[in-house]
């Protein structure tokens, strides 16, 4: 497994290379970048400002990953989501397409 936090330049700010595939995501999760948040990992990022109000540095993950409050995810799609829950899926996936496109341009 591979697993990396990429920034929306796509330049790779962690990487954590070396469990087997059999291990679940959250598990490489837990053991890679969490560790990292907790000593600091962002500390040294200065929050947006947007419109008036300051926006801190956060994770955009996927379904497998736990939700944090520095981290967002989709909401599960079990069929009864609102139009502002697919939409925020919708421009959370279009976010995650920088980190796909990052890992793709390390694959050429």
């Amino acid at each position: 497994i591979i697993q990396g936090v990429v920034d929306h330049e796509y330049i790779f700010r962690d990487i954590c290379v070396g469990w087997p595939g059999s291990v679940h995501d959250a598990r490489v999760f837990y053991s890679s970048i969490v560790k990292r948040i907790k000593k600091g990992f962002f500390s040294g990022e200065q929050p947006i400002n947007y419109c008036g109000h300051q926006i801190p540095m956060f994770l955009i993950g996927d379904s497998a990953y736990p939700l944090q409050t520095w981290l967002m995810k989709p909401f599960a799609n079990t069929g009864n989501l609102t139009h502002e829950q697919q939409h925020f899926n919708y421009r959370l996936s279009r976010a995650r397409i920088v980190v796909e496109n990052a890992f793709g341009r390390l694959k050429a």
